[in-house]
């Protein structure tokens, strides 16, 4: 292909620009005595001209280098749509009746306002692709839909040209002002084109210059329409057919006449530096292998003497281990006689040593006739001696052994003898002050026959804190007996009553009720519900009772069918509520089955009670797996779309018989919650929740998934 061929002329045929003069003369002509017409012809061109520019880039998008031409193209299809929409929605065209002058004038600003952003948008793909055409198909689909629904259904879109008397309007703020914003839009996409010119074909480039010039010019134009007849609308038509008829000198017939040069008309140039760059990297490739060979040469060289060097030193190693063996021997034989001879010393300086790092428990030295040659202060702290009755021979540990552990002394020393030393044991020393102190003792045999060293812990503080857990524990059994008790006496002494006074009350309202006037009979009734919120109160109070004195063992429960036994049992509530809930699938637990399902029961139950008037309760039940104190766990949250609750009321809900809310606006005793809390907290978890007011409500509860029963003290 030739230079001559590469580069069209740059001028106008002279033929073709009379040609042109000729047709917007026509048009101009056409305008003063027909308005629709003209307007009708001037819209049909612009819209073929985007037509014709889609199916161009459509068809030849894989021939690009890049997706301006595609973008572009897309985008110039739902320009010409919305031209054409705009074109048949004049009241003249008999399409779309009942339309005023405004419609149209919407959806010219709209179809105005599409093409520029296009245009400013398109110069981004002049270095990336779009991965999927279709993608770019719905959304200028889209946007064109919201347009359309903005317009002609919603009635949303801003007005554009108020009617008046006629076919004449008034153009409003909105209008005036957008076509100074399509213009200013225009004018960067412009600008961006014209820093990116090196990668357009000059003529294409110059037909891309006189569509932006002329586009601009025809908004202008319009910024200053006053109807159909007004000089600047026709004025703007013609420079609008003008810029289409550049563009498409531009895209369509350069592109089809010359599509190889539309854009990047480097490409031979590019092929020819690629060759070169190639031909350069295989020279260069050849010249870094002969390098490496030279190197591994080296390298190989350099590897032998390395390797005859380590062989060197590997002898001269196994040589001078044999010598540094002979030497050890002898070594080894003379430190055998300075061992002997310095194994008192040793024994004497690590007696001394643990004397003087002992300061925790007590370190005694005795021999088996009593004596006690040595120890630290901690021990005579605790036997109430002092270094000077040691060192006076007072301190026997036969004398200030108490009586009745002589003899398990005396069988300690012994099993020290024979195995080396003893097992640690109990006994009590009596103090100088007469009092005596428990402490754990164990003695080791010492080479001297008849010598020993012991260590002496004080078990008194210990032995406190086991009374006092003892005694403690006595109290808590004592407090569930009385619980149960209490128990006991509410469900037979205190409900027992309250059967009498519901039944009773039930029958006098039945015989007298007639004979009663209004105030008489909502006595009654007040007695009949108190006797009946009584009983509900005193089986809540019982079943809080009973989550840690009469729960059953643990067992794997399979929570799956925990939750539809729960749902069946809701069944009434969640149809009165029109309630819906949800649920993940659920694993097994080491659990109490019927608390398990007392807690189901309860959190869904909530959430289905506290909903908001009018709103059906939408409840989701999910879990996941995670780790807590250390051990597997899983986490359960109840969420709900309720009233809710303020933050702050977090710990009040877990409480017994503590409300948020009126017993007229919601039922119940207030204790459902505690029991959750109760049968979680039995079970080694813990239970907490996320609301805020009107938002609903998130229940969250973690329980291990196997796990001993854990006794819960203090809550009895």
């Amino acid at each position: 292909m030739t230079t001559e061929n590469k580069q069209p002329s740059t001028s106008f045929p002279v033929l073709k620009t009379i040609t042109g003069l000729v047709v917007l003369g026509v048009l101009f002509w056409i305008s003063t005595w027909q308005a629709l017409l003209f307007h009708s012809l001037a819209e049909l061109f612009s819209i073929v001209i985007a037509g014709s520019i889609f199916i161009l880039t459509w068809n030849s998008r894989r021939f690009f280098e890049n997706d301006y031409l595609y973008f572009t193209g897309v985008g110039m299809l739902f320009v010409g749509f919305l031209d054409l929409i705009h074109t048949l929605a004049y009241r003249n065209m008999g399409v779309f009746p009942g339309l005023t002058v405004n419609e149209p004038t919407q959806l010219w600003i709209a179809a105005r306002y599409t093409q520029s952003l296009a245009l400013l948008i398109a110069p981004l793909f002049l270095r990336r692709r779009i991965d999927n055409p279709l993608l770019l198909l719905l959304g200028y689909t889209a946007w064109t839909g919201l347009i359309l629904a903005s317009i002609f259904l919603w009635k949303t879109f801003p007005d554009a040209l108020v009617p008046t008397e006629g076919d004449a309007g008034q153009l409003t703020p909105f209008k005036i002002a957008s076509e100074y914003i399509i213009v200013g839009i225009l004018a960067v996409a412009a600008w961006q084109m014209h820093r990116r010119r090196a990668t357009l074909d000059p003529q294409v480039l110059r037909y891309l210059y006189l569509f932006f010039g002329f586009s601009i010019l025809s908004e202008l134009s319009f910024t200053n329409y006053a109807n159909v007849f007004s000089l600047f609308n026709v004025l703007g038509h013609l420079l609008k057919i003008v810029a289409f008829f550049s563009i498409y000198k531009a895209i369509l017939e350069t592109g089809f006449l010359r599509p190889f040069q539309l854009l990047f008309r480097d490409l031979a140039r590019r092929e020819e530096e690629l060759r070169l760059s190639h031909a350069d990297l295989e020279r260069r490739v050849e010249e870094r292998t002969l390098a490496l060979r030279d190197e591994v040469r080296e390298r190989q060289q350099a590897q032998r003497e390395l390797q005859q060097a380590k062989d060197e030193l590997e002898q001269r190693v196994i040589d001078r281990t044999a010598q540094l063996q002979a030497a050890n021997r002898e070594l080894e034989r003379e430190l055998a006689i300075r061992h002997r001879v310095e194994a008192a010393l040793r024994q004497s300086e690590a007696r001394l040593r643990r004397l003087a790092e002992s300061n925790i428990i007590g370190v005694i030295y005795k021999s088996r006739d009593g004596r006690v040659t040595e120890a630290n202060q901690a021990y005579l702290d605790m036997i109430g001696y002092t270094r000077a009755d040691l060192q006076a021979g007072r301190v026997r540990w036969d004398r200030i052994t108490a009586p009745e552990y002589l003899e398990k002394e005396y069988l300690a020393l012994q099993e020290a003898d024979e195995r080396g030393a003893c097992q640690p044991y109990e006994k009590d020393y009596l103090r100088s002050d007469g009092d005596r102190v428990t402490a754990l003792v164990g003695f080791a045999s010492l080479e001297l026959p008849g010598h020993y060293i012991g260590f002496v812990l004080d078990l008194t503080e210990s032995k406190k804190a086991e009374r006092a857990l003892k005694e403690y524990a006595l109290k808590l059994e004592h407090s569930n007996r009385e619980l149960e008790q209490f128990a006991f006496v509410a469900s037979h002494d205190l409900q027992e009553p309250l059967r009498k006074i519901s039944t009773f009350g039930s029958r006098l309202r039945d015989r007298v009720a007639s004979r009663l006037d209004e105030e008489e009979r909502l006595y009654l009734d007040r007695i009949l519900d108190a006797s009946g919120r009584m009983r509900h109160m005193i089986n809540d109070l019982l079943a809080l009772s009973r989550v840690t004195t009469q729960g059953q063992p643990f067992e794997q429960v399979d929570l799956n069918q925990v939750m539809a036994d729960v749902l069946s049992d809701l069944e009434v509530q969640i149809e009165r509520t029109r309630g819906q809930v949800y649920a993940d699938p659920l694993p097994s637990v080491d659990a109490d089955p019927v608390q398990m399902r007392q807690l189901f029961q309860n959190l869904i139950g909530n959430a289905l009670k506290f909903h908001k008037n009018g709103v059906p309760p939408v409840i989701h039940l999910t879990c996941r797996h995670e780790t807590y104190k250390d051990q597997p766990a899983l986490v359960l949250t109840v969420q709900d779309n309720g009233i809710g609750f303020d933050i702050q009321y977090l710990e009040r809900i877990f409480q017994p018989f503590q409300r948020l809310h009126g017993k007229s606006t919601y039922e119940g005793s207030g204790i459902g919650l505690a029991i959750c809390r109760k049968i979680v907290e039995r079970h080694g978890g813990t239970i907490t929740a996320e609301s805020q007011p009107d938002q609903g409500t998130a229940f969250i509860v973690i329980l291990p998934t196997s796990h001993e029963e854990v006794q819960i003290e203090g809550r009895a």
